[in-house]
């Protein structure tokens, strides 16, 4: 009978247990789906996907505002070398294929450049200056005379240029100027057109001859990153053809910038609250469609680059189609452990029916979703957090309410099944005086 008695007692308590417990369950489980369905989490991760965009695209108008405004304000000092020239040839009463057979009369011209491009460099504060004539040794080889002097520190600016370093030109230059030559020093440019690290001479050069009546600043072309040497430093250029007072296009003037300096226009601890953004300057060229969403990488800056892009010579490639407005993910590699979300913000460098249009560069931002979409998924986590706390309570409150209701119930019909039928049934006091809890 006692054995009865139990299971009867457990089968009423374990009813309304799992009564309470559904009731609990599909309670947490409407709530979330309320969430779901008004879009709250999606607009969680939408704000955090504006926030981020924010942030990249103010880097990107910084960028482009010190690109166009300040590092390539260069054009009054492209023309004064231009004039420059045309001044040195009519003193000396030569013509410019006259000068091009006479080394020293060339190498004089080159050292009264020093000062403009000091001046050139103070003024747009970047890593270098530099002129490169169109003509060399001999019109056989890529070898061309030209200056350029280097700036380890932009922004240190001594009275008596000591920080100003011979890259390329005549060792003359540096005894007479006294400029002191850089430890990569080569005393002639060695230029290849079929090297992209030579952008920097032959696109400006060639667009200047191919639309001889185009304004000079839209002759201007921004370089991929490249070296002089193989030991110095990697660098991106500014340049512009040199023209002498006839028009005749005779070279290059320009700046450069170290791609290290560069980096760091784009803080990348202010695009992640955790310091886990990366920032990345890339170039893509809009020629190709297959590549509209691969960078070549110019600059970087943020301690995850390496995990995001193992190999630097790789492009920053995203999936087609945008996760939110222009945001993308990026493609996959082995050493990602988290989905990776970019956006990019592209800089108005060039005009649009400029000859170098199809070149276009962007500030592109890159944050693994477990930061990026914190905010959202800790919501996820409080609200699953809240749930389990519910349940338990849930659980307990069941388990304690379902025993004070199934034991008098379960006492009653005991007394009822163990009366006599013959007689009139009497309940206990504990039965006749039991209320809800």
């Amino acid at each position: 009978m006692t054995e009865k008695k139990n299971k009867r007692s457990r089968t009423m308590l374990l009813r309304l247990l799992l009564a309470m417990l559904s009731v609990a369950i599909i309670q947490s489980v409407l709530f979330i789906a309320i969430l779901e369905m008004r879009g709250t989490l999606e607009q969680l991760d939408h704000s955090a996907f504006d926030t981020f965009n924010e942030r990249v695209s103010s880097v990107e108008s910084s960028m482009e505002n010190e690109m166009l405004q300040r590092w390539a304000n260069i054009s009054t000092q492209a023309e004064l070398l231009g004039a420059s020239l045309s001044q040195y040839l009519n003193e000396h009463q030569l013509t410019y294929e006259q000068l091009k057979d006479s080394p020293e009369l060339t190498t004089q011209f080159l050292k009264e450049t020093t000062d403009d491009l000091i001046f050139m460099m103070r003024k747009t504060s970047v890593s270098g200056g530099f002129l490169v004539l169109d003509y060399g040794w001999s019109d056989t080889d890529n070898d061309f005379y030209g200056v350029h002097l280097g700036d380890t520190d932009p922004t240190y600016y001594p009275a008596d240029d000591s920080d100003i370093l011979l890259d390329v030109g005549p060792a003359s230059l540096a005894q007479e100027g006294h400029i002191p030559l850089n430890s990569s020093w080569i005393n002639r440019y060695h230029l290849d057109p079929e090297d992209e690290g030579s952008a920097f001479f032959y696109k400006p050069y060639e667009a200047a001859q191919e639309y001889p009546n185009l304004e000079a600043q839209k002759l201007g072309y921004w370089s991929d990153a490249h070296r002089l040497t193989d030991t110095s430093t990697l660098m991106i250029s500014y340049s512009m053809p040199l023209k002498l007072e006839d028009g005749r296009v005779v070279g290059v003037v320009g700046i450069d910038l170290g791609v290290d300096y560069l980096a760091t226009q784009m803080p990348y601890k202010l695009l992640q609250a955790e310091r886990n953004g990366v920032y990345v300057l890339g170039i893509t060229n809009t020629d190709d469609e297959d590549s509209a969403l691969s960078f070549k990488p110019v600059a970087h800056n943020g301690p995850l680059y390496q995990r995001f892009n193992p190999d630097e010579n790789s492009p920053i490639a995203f999936e087609k189609g945008a996760v939110y407005k222009n945001v993308y993910q990026l493609k996959d590699n082995d050493r990602l452990t988290d989905t990776v979300y970019g956006t990019m913000e592209y800089l108005k460098l060039y005009d649009n029916n400029g000859p170098f249009s199809n070149e276009r560069w962007a500030v592109i931002g890159l944050a693994e979703e477990t930061h990026l979409l914190e905010q959202s998924h800790s919501v996820v986590r409080a609200i699953i957090f809240a749930a389990l706390v519910t349940f338990l309570i849930s659980v307990l409150a069941a388990y304690f309410f379902s025993r004070r209701i199934t034991q008098p119930i379960v006492k009653l019909v005991e007394e009822v099944q163990n009366s006599d039928p013959s007689q009139d049934i009497m309940l206990s006091k504990k039965l006749t005086k039991w209320r809800w809890p």
